[in-house]
């Protein structure tokens, strides 16, 4: 669950940051909405590509890595 938490994207590619959280994602079962699974991966985005994504207001994961 700490690990879930403090996952960053740091120099992974989205691909791999996203399978990390993905693997990650399963023993955090309070993130049961769309909404917190969105917010929780754009917060470990690293700060120049949250701030792009942030402006298009994704709505689900697949927008977001989209």
């Amino acid at each position: 669950m700490n690990e879930f938490h403090d996952v960053k994207q740091g120099t992974k590619t989205i691909l791999e940051y996203q399978a990390q959280f993905m693997e990650l994602l399963r023993y955090a079962s309070h993130l049961n909405t769309k909404f917190l699974k969105v917010n929780m991966f754009l917060y470990g985005l690293n700060p120049f590509i949250k701030e792009k994504v942030h402006i298009l207001r994704p709505t689900t994961l697949h927008e977001v890595v989209k």
